[in-house]
């Protein structure tokens, strides 16, 4: 089960109130918060925002709310503060880097034709 409804009443906020936050209505915040319908990947984004935990946390995965990213012996709250300490800053440069990340998670599934591979090495076909 999911953490929504324990993360909201620990942060004193009723079900209109997260709705309105997340531009829903307070019906499908209770069908989130049952289990009845499920999350979508850009609706556990916000509420991880929203609550400063991961998305795992959220989904039920972890124990951990927020665990600390490591790297060079310093701790980072948020991916801002790595790209930050990495020099990236800037609006256009943290998208630059996500078109860069995209671009090679989508490398990563296909073969040298550029065509789409699923997992096991079997060509995907592709729906017009």
């Amino acid at each position: 089960m999911n953490k929504i409804k324990e993360l909201r009443k620990e942060k004193g906020i009723t079900q209109e109130e997260l709705a309105n936050m997340l531009h829903l209505k307070r019906s499908v915040i209770s069908k989130y918060e049952n289990g009845n319908i499920p999350l979508t990947d850009g609706l556990i984004i916000e509420l991880s925002r929203l609550f400063n935990v991961t998305s795992d946390y959220i989904l039920g995965n972890s124990i951990d709310r927020n665990p600390k990213m490591n790297g060079d012996k310093k701790n980072f709250q948020t991916l801002e503060e790595f790209l930050a300490q990495q020099g990236i800053t800037g609006r256009e440069n943290v998208i630059a880097l996500k078109r860069i990340m995209e671009a090679m998670a989508s490398s990563e599934n296909s073969d040298e034709n550029g065509d789409e591979v699923a997992a096991g090495g079997r060509k995907m076909r592709q729906i017009s």
